[in-house]
């Protein structure tokens, strides 16, 4: 790139109304389209952490169930206790 600043084209005649609405449109076009994808990936996204949720879940629980209880008891010397 050089160093030195791009100005824009000068504009060619009037601008009109037409003209501003069609860069708006085409502008907002882009928008859209970036609105629909988001759209269209949020549900994936929600169903894929849900789904995450539960499998952690059942995880937690089948492991206690599995899991083997040890019970620990302390032998104080002298009977006391």
């Amino acid at each position: 790139m050089s160093p030195r600043s791009v100005r824009a084209p000068e504009p060619r005649g009037k601008i009109t109304k037409a003209d501003i609405e069609a860069k708006l449109r085409e502008a907002t076009g882009e928008l859209d389209e970036e609105v629909e994808h988001g759209r269209r990936i949020g549900p994936w996204v929600m169903g894929t952490a849900a789904v995450i949720v539960v499998v952690y879940r059942l995880g937690v629980r089948w492991g206690t169930r599995q899991s083997t209880m040890l019970e620990i008891r302390r032998i104080v010397p002298g009977g006391a206790g």
